[in-house]
């Protein structure tokens, strides 16, 4: 092993946190709440990493509290994810248009407010646009694994048109977006089809 990168290590646990970066802290869900890895290797005793705080500050923009448990948009979101991977599509589908009955309308409200994207410290905030654009590109998905490239390039374009200001947390530390993924599937179907 390189001697120096022990030292490196030590540092970056020291120096990222107070800087503010949280890449070596404990990831966090699309709502900021901590995930443990137990397969992660722990921080070093001695340095003390950033806390997140459990208390959210107060704004409509957060969850309410019927959000919360098997029908929060980020556990539907989650379980669409799953059932698209197993291929289990009627799951997926079933499981966005739960998450769309329950918080598009709250997500077409996010959208409506914003004129830009919101910066990631503030990408949390917008849970609903969040969980529902990224459910509507996994309907995409659904779609093409289905054969059925029409449908997709609809769902994805309804991504561009209602939900662009969506992002997606990815669980290696960070945002990405699914109107920009969208469009360059409607990119790539567009060539297919012409084929």
């Amino acid at each position: 092993m390189n001697p120096i990168l022990p030292s490196i290590l030590i540092l970056s646990y020291v120096f990222l946190p107070a800087l503010g970066y949280r890449a070596l802290a404990a990831p966090t869900n699309s709502h900021g709440i901590t995930e443990t890895n137990p397969a992660a290797p722990a921080a070093p005793s001695s340095v003390p990493l950033p806390t997140p705080t459990k208390e959210a500050p107060a704004s409509s923009t957060q969850p309410p509290a019927e959000a919360a448990g098997p029908n929060s948009s980020a556990v539907l979101t989650s379980e669409a994810w799953q059932a698209l991977e197993k291929k289990d599509f009627a799951t997926a589908r079933e499981r966005i248009a739960k998450c769309r009955e329950l918080y598009e309308a709250k997500a077409v409200e996010m959208q409506a407010g914003l004129t830009t994207l919101p910066a990631t410290d503030k990408a949390h905030s917008y849970w609903a646009l969040n969980d529902v654009g990224t459910c509507v590109f996994i309907l995409g998905k659904v779609a093409e694994a289905e054969g059925k490239p029409k449908d997709a390039l609809n769902h994805y374009r309804e991504v561009t048109d209602r939900f662009a200001m969506s992002q997606c947390w990815d669980k290696q530390g960070w945002f990405w977006q699914p109107a920009v993924a969208s469009k360059e599937r409607i990119a790539a179907l567009t060539f297919e089809t012409a084929e």
